[in-house]
């Protein structure tokens, strides 16, 4: 049995409403979402936990915002401060491991971060660049344990049915990247159809700020449809739609929307990103040179698509599906036991 101590936020997110039906969206509360389906696909008597004192199974995965983000207004009770939470992971006789998330770790203070490492058992990280990047905080580990990406991404199309269009995807922010977007986005008017699939009040602490909703105004201008918001399946459904991805946020250590574009099949133009090293990417650096792997990827073959598509999604099937996940859990439970 595995708990999994998170963040009340993200508890009780449904990938099948959209996410201005339930007070924004994000990356964090799909994951949660999915994290549960995947550990009860093994372990159905997994619970999403939020304190120590939950604790119930003899291995707990972490989430490290549960230490970092407030917890006034959720729920019918208090729960644990930080304190009483690191001193109660201290003592409980579980096995604990810190599954991280994004830059969390490296954002914390010092002796915030050093007493978090030291109440669990073992670190993973979602993929050798953010394992890399843990470096510069001293926290090293060499295990592996990604955010998983369900089968509905799984392409349904044989690759030829797909429309010659290009998607890209998320919040609209500068940590998104969204200026480059909108940069490559009107550079290729009339090469392939542009879609984006998201706005700038996706997250939780959507921003009102003039820039972002200026940045929404100037992308929507360059982009043939938009899809402002949108559930799980019909992203799956708009990447499966879709010849080619493009992806250049420099926010993200894991990219979920560059995993799952892989996922579907899609050949994904990345910019020259730590991650994108990992990835069967097309990886450009700057907009002409991206905008140039885009037209050279619509020039290719049907043929020559389809064996990069086919390849593209074995590889998102090994690596970040929800059996890759399980089968790198095996591994890291194998550390802690």
């Amino acid at each position: 049995m595995i708990d999994y101590l998170t963040h009340p936020k993200f508890l009780n997110y449904d990938p099948s409403i959209p996410p201005s039906s339930q007070g924004g969206g994000g990356g964090m509360g799909t994951k949660t979402y999915r994290v549960l389906e995947a550990l009860r696909d093994v372990y159905p008597r997994t619970q999403g936990i939020c304190d120590a004192s939950e604790i119930t199974a003899d291995t707990v995965l972490i989430e490290p915002l549960r230490f970092t983000l407030p917890t006034e207004g959720y729920g019918d009770r208090d729960l644990e401060s930080v304190n009483e939470l690191i001193h109660g992971l201290r003592n409980h006789k579980s096995r604990k491991i810190l599954y991280c998330s994004e830059l969390t770790l490296m954002r914390m203070p010092h002796v915030l971060r050093e007493q978090v490492v030291e109440s669990c058992d073992l670190v993973t990280a979602n993929c050798k660049y953010q394992a890399n990047l843990f470096k510069y905080v001293n926290v090293h580990t060499n295990h592996t344990l990604c955010d998983p990406v369900p089968d509905v991404f799984l392409s349904r199309l044989n690759f030829r049915e797909r429309k010659r269009r290009l998607v890209a995807t998320g919040n609209v922010s500068w940590q998104k990247n969204a200026p480059q977007v909108v940069e490559v986005f009107k550079r290729l008017k009339g090469a392939v159809e542009r879609v984006y699939v998201g706005s700038a009040a996706l997250w939780y602490t959507a921003s009102e700020e003039e820039g972002p909703q200026r940045l929404q105004e100037e992308l929507y201008a360059n982009t043939d449809r938009v899809v402002h918001e949108a559930t799980t399946e019909q992203i799956a459904r708009e990447f499966q739609d879709a010849r080619f991805g493009f992806w250049c946020a420099f926010h993200d250590t894991f990219a979920t929307a560059a995993q799952e574009m892989m996922m579907s099949g899609m050949p994904v133009v990345a910019a020259k990103h730590g991650l994108a090293s990992e990835m069967p990417a097309w990886s450009a650096s700057g907009v002409r040179a991206q905008v140039d792997a885009v037209k050279r990827l619509a020039g290719e073959t049907d043929e020559s698509l389809e064996q990069q598509s086919e390849r593209i999604s074995k590889w998102a099937r090994e690596n970040v599906s929800y059996a890759a996940f399980q089968g790198q859990l095996k591994e890291v439970l194998r550390a802690v036991w």
